[in-house]
């Protein structure tokens, strides 16, 4: 039974292997977009940009001209570097950070009635971005695993099943999240 279930494991691997490759692209493709639009609008019309953060966005931190730069510099610059696959993790997590921005300054818009489909974009291209982190972490604990030995180690079995296991729940929670932000 148990070679059975190990066989079944190692087909379903061999079929989601190339899937979720062409996932995570995808993922990192339409998450970059998104980001690379707002950041090039930004740019075409920059009057408008230093408007909308002096008088509309409330930037807690930075004052409304770092954080317009600031901003469009990391619209532009981390989707790109996502995209062609450099520094993913710090790219993913700049996004990251881009986009929680994004919704502290404009909360006071994003949080009142008639806006629920535009927060929870940023809810789903949240939790995208949360899939490339913990994907490439994972990918880094396989990495490791991998150099210190090609033998058979439980530990070496288990740190590697908790990666995946890490991987899989954030799948679930954007999964959870593309139904909910479909059904709002």
């Amino acid at each position: 039974m148990r070679s059975l279930v190990m066989r079944a494991n190692a087909v379903a691997e061999r079929i989601a292997a190339p899937l979720q490759s062409l996932l995570l692209l995808a993922t990192r493709v339409y998450v970059s977009w998104q980001f690379l639009k707002s950041g090039w609008l930004k740019l075409e019309d920059w009057d408008s940009t230093l408007f909308l953060f002096q008088e509309e966005y409330r930037t807690p931190v930075l004052s409304p001209t770092v954080a317009a730069v600031a901003g469009t510099f990391g619209e532009i610059l981390f989707p790109v570097l996502l995209i062609v696959g450099l520094l993913g993790r710090y790219s993913a997590a700049g996004l990251f950070a881009v986009n929680v921005m994004a919704v502290v300054a404009y909360a006071h818009v994003l949080l009142s009635e008639g806006f629920e489909a535009a927060l929870g974009q940023h809810y789903l291209w949240g939790f995208m971005l949360l899939v490339l982190i913990v994907e490439l972490l994972n990918t880094g604990i396989e990495v490791v695993v991998d150099r210190i030995g090609t033998e058979h180690n439980h530990l070496s079995g288990f740190a590697k099943d908790l990666g995946s296991t890490a991987v899989f729940f954030s799948l679930v929670l954007l999964g959870s999240t593309w139904g909910l932000v479909l059904l709002a």
